[in-house]
């Protein structure tokens, strides 16, 4: 029997799993395609303070959860920009329910900045690719223009 997820807006008391969750992800998938100095400068932006900050200057975060625990997460920056993407590796699924949420939180998405490590998932949803991957001080991503034809 599949998991009921929930999509909604994170709470603050949410932040630390939402740093678990992006903490494990990125160690499993992306810390590989970043530089050493790109690693700490990546979790040093996803430092529970770090969260709680962007936060609290305007950030959403968009968590996809189930019965205990974060599953998928989705940080909206002012003017719609998605910041951090982060879900289970393949699991296209959640990825069109947050996706799917986006409009239901943001009106006129413009770009998002997907890990590397979900290339193949976006590419089959459609998402138009920007430019090749980029490197900003040592993190490495892909910009997507955001569509909505899921």
């Amino acid at each position: 029997m599949k998991e009921d997820i929930l999509v909604k807006e994170a709470e603050i008391k949410e932040l630390e799993g939402i740093k678990k969750l992006i903490t494990k992800n990125f160690n499993s998938y992306e810390k590989y395609n970043f530089s050493k100095s790109g690693r700490v400068e990546f979790l040093n932006n996803i430092s529970e303070e770090e969260l709680k900050e962007r936060r609290n200057s305007g950030s959403r975060f968009i968590i996809a959860k189930g019965l205990e625990e974060i599953k998928g997460v989705m940080e909206v920056r002012p003017y719609n920009y998605i910041n951090l993407f982060f879900i289970p590796k393949n699991d296209l699924e959640l990825t069109k329910k947050l996706i799917k949420s986006y409009s239901d939180f943001c009106d006129k998405p413009k770009i998002i900045n997907v890990p590397l490590y979900l290339e193949e998932i976006f590419n089959s949803l459609g998402f138009k690719k920007l430019c090749k991957e980029q490197e900003v001080e040592g993190v490495k991503f892909i910009p997507y223009k955001f569509t909505f034809k899921i």
